[in-house]
């Protein structure tokens, strides 16, 4: 590997300490991913993310700066707040850097914050949609600072933290880039491009401070009543929630709380557009989404099971697929893409749908480890009265457990992922504004009622993570007005008029999955007397693997290349090159071959498999999109048609053959709600989960005794020790062990891809 450092620094990486060191000097100066063609390889940039993630910043040294700095402002009259970020907080992001994204870092503390002027123009902008554009000028100054008084009457000073702070690495996913690039259609035959980012994680406190200029002269609102510290104070709580600060903030980034419960209720209840000018141009509404089936959900790592969890960019992501589908047909890919732009952003600019997502309750993240090898272990098996599959006659081809089946992926050739099991919810704020589109102005109504037609589809049809196709991670609306599909067709229609583009349905234009198209095939709904979603998940999963492995003679079985109608990649005949035992018994054996269609061998499923609370069981919904070019129309519509039909029939039969089977209830036993620190208030951790400990003492015996906050003294003696060794005080990254009591943990091992050594007695000896 070509480093661009003197040679005496190749080995940095493995010396440096973030919570001991400028993680920002580090993080902007010392990117050791170059390789021999002075290229980055995009493996490296999340690797290079991971080298700043954890805790970073000198206690004593924000501690002595935030004093330093509430001192000034107490001489300038001024006032400060400590503010707790609510969600993650991005900053500097359009910053040039060598992995692409850039970070904003204090010069001095090494720690991410976001510049006075950032937090000033964030103040400017609040008040000049909320109060008037009269008294933002009067107290923030011009926008263009070329004019002569452009200063304002307030100071506004730099966000900076007040204790170490938290970094995490996440990611933004773009699944339809050849499309936002203007070149093709957003068909789901595009691959999905990682690319990773730092982030302030949640429950990070900063000091937000400001002062009068003059303390005898601090400005009048609208209606002519002096300007004080408290109004100000008021403003900026409002502003960091209902606009929020640094980057990302349509996807929910860089919302902040106050530390007092209270208030920080009170501006979430607030509505700050009636009786204001925002009346205008915004319009809002807030919903509660409840976790109804198991989720793979993971941000930029997915072995990490702390970053399990529904990220706001994850939901935006869903409603964009969701809300395109309405409109697809009906209008050209160039108008789609500009609409598109106007409502939900582009590369170009922000558009004018916020979505801020809040964990509400959650529930403990697993893994998915329920496998004997080609079985189901017999504990999960009791616990959800699901029949282990017989062995087949000779001759006959072995299937897959239905649940694994359906999770295919998720637990195969070591590789396991998290999940987060049914019962956790969130809080959703969605906020819309007016916007143009080609010089035309949409109202914020309207452009509400596209985001509550796009979550209405979701909860319906749709899920978040991985296999949410399949039935996992499907969601439910609490608090929210629903709407049903004809609805939704009309509010899409209301919109086109508006604009100026009232269109008849073109199935030429529709390249992309379409509302229109799937209500046409008519989706399917199916009420069970099942409660327990894995015995359902189960079920589903063999009955549509059933129609997949189907005989020959189906037109849409195992032998069959219409199958590709049903997604890529795919292959028919084998499974394998050589002989199986089974087609060694029956003399029956053919080589794979690999399907392809007119965009490769790749294609998401058309088919939206939802799983809903119903009134004595859970409810299966099975949304079904032709596809033009999976291979082609008529090949998609007749065999996803075929599968409607299969569906009905034997979901129907195995509801009938298993009346009193999987009574358990679908939400977790183990769900709890979120606490202050981010940490649980009861359940067992799984092992390997990253955690942060200090270490308390050196033991005699051989490593070390350390304390994690919120837990009891724990025992760090397993893994290789890091070279040097830690001090007492010093606070490392760790794995947990065994979340006992007391808790056992065991040392991160460097990037080999190896486990860590379990054996003990590596510390050092006094």
């Amino acid at each position: 590997m070509a480093l661009p450092l003197p040679k005496y620094l190749s080995a940095a990486p493995s010396r440096f300490a973030p919570a001991s060191h400028n993680a920002g000097l580090w993080y902007d100066k010392f990117v050791n991913s170059w390789n021999g063609n002075w290229n980055r390889p995009e493996v490296h940039k999340l690797d290079w993310i991971k080298t700043v993630a954890g805790q970073v910043g000198c206690k004593s040294q924000l501690e002595e700066h935030a004093a330093r700095q509430l001192r000034l402002i107490e001489k300038l009259d001024g006032q400060a707040l400590t503010l707790i970020t609510a969600t993650r907080f991005a900053t500097g992001l359009g910053r040039e850097h060598p992995i692409e994204n850039g970070f904003a870092w204090h010069h001095t503390l090494g720690t991410p914050y976001l510049p006075g002027s950032s937090v000033k123009g964030l103040l400017r902008a609040y008040v000049r949609e909320w109060v008037s554009p009269e008294v933002a000028t009067e107290l923030f100054g011009q926008e263009d600072f070329k004019q002569d008084a452009c200063v304002g009457k307030w100071i506004v000073f730099d966000a900076v933290p007040t204790k170490p702070v938290q970094l995490e690495a996440d990611v933004m996913t773009p699944h339809y880039g050849p499309y936002y690039q203007g070149n093709e259609a957003p068909g789901d035959w595009h691959s999905p491009i990682p690319i990773p980012f730092l982030a302030v994680a949640r429950e990070q406190s900063f000091q937000f401070a400001f002062a009068p200029r003059n303390p005898a002269n601090t400005g009048k609102d609208a209606n002519g009543d002096p300007i004080t510290k408290d109004t100000i104070a008021g403003w900026l709580r409002s502003a960091l929630h209902w606009l929020g600060a640094g980057a990302k903030t349509n996807s929910g980034f860089g919302v902040f709380r106050d530390i007092d419960e209270a208030k920080a209720e009170a501006v979430r209840q607030e509505t700050p557009h009636k009786g204001t000018p925002a009346e205008k141009t915004r319009r809002s509404f807030k919903a509660t989404l409840e976790l109804v089936t198991p989720a793979f959900l993971a941000g930029a790592d997915q072995t990490d099971a702390t970053d399990c969890d529904l990220r706001p960019a994850t939901l935006r992501g869903q409603l964009r697929y969701w809300w395109r589908t309405m409109h697809a047909g009906y209008l050209t890919v160039d108008e789609l893409r500009n609409l598109e732009a106007a409502l939900w952003g582009s590369t170009n600019g922000a558009g004018a749908i916020r979505v801020v997502v809040e964990p509400e309750h959650h529930t403990r993240a697993e893994s998915f480890d329920f496998r004997d090898g080609y079985s189901i272990k017999s504990d999960f098996k009791k616990a959800h009265d699901i029949e282990v599959l017989q062995p087949p006659p000779p001759g006959q081809a072995p299937l897959t457990q239905g649940l694994f089946y359906a999770a295919y992926g998720m637990n195969d050739g070591g590789k396991r992922r998290d999940f987060l099991p049914p019962g956790a919810t969130w809080k959703v704020s969605v906020v819309a504004k007016s916007c143009r589109f080609d010089r035309i102005e949409i109202g914020p109504d309207d452009v509400l009622a596209q985001a509550q037609s796009a979550l209405a589809l979701v909860c319906r049809y749709g899920g978040v993570g991985s296999k949410a196709r399949k039935g996992f991670g499907s969601l439910s609306a609490r608090h929210f007005e629903d709407l049903d599909d004809k609805q939704c067709e009309l509010l899409a229609g209301s919109i086109w008029r508006q604009i100026g583009l009232p269109r008849d349905f073109v199935e030429a234009e529709a390249f992309s999955p379409s509302l229109r198209q799937m209500l046409f095939l008519q989706p399917l709904e199916v009420s069970t007397p099942w409660k327990d979603c894995w015995f359902l998940l189960d079920q589903l999963g063999a009955s549509f693997q059933a129609f997949a492995q189907a005989p020959e003679s189906s037109g849409h079985g195992k032998h069959c290349d219409s199958k590709a109608a049903l997604g890529l990649p795919r292959q028919i005949h084998g499974p394998k090159r050589e002989k199986m035992r089974h087609q060694e018994r029956s003399g029956q054996h053919r080589r794979p071959v690999p399907l392809r269609g007119p965009m490769g061998d790749r294609h998401t499923s058309p088919v939206h498999y939802h799983v809903a609370p119903g009134t004595d069981g859970l409810v299966i919904r099975v949304a079904a999109f032709p596809a033009a070019r999976l291979p082609d129309l008529t090949t998609s519509r007749r065999v996803l048609g075929q599968l409607l039909d299969h569906l009905r029939t034997d979901l129907a039969r195995r509801c009938v053959g298993h009346p009193t089977s999987g009574q358990r209830s679908s939400t977790s036993a183990t769900s709890v709600a979120v606490v202050p620190n981010g940490s649980f208030s009861h359940g067992k951790r799984p092992s390997r989960t990253p955690v942060r400990v200090t270490i308390v003492a050196i033991r005699e015996k051989g490593g070390f005794e350390v304390q994690e906050e919120g837990q009891p003294k724990g025992v760090l003696n397993l893994g290789p020790v890091p070279a040097p060794p830690p001090s007492v005080g010093d606070v490392v990254d760790v794995l947990i062990k065994d979340d006992a009591k007391p808790p056992q943990y065991q040392w991160k091992t460097p990037d080999t891809g190896k486990k860590a050594s379990t054996r003990k007695g590596k510390g050092p000896r006094p």
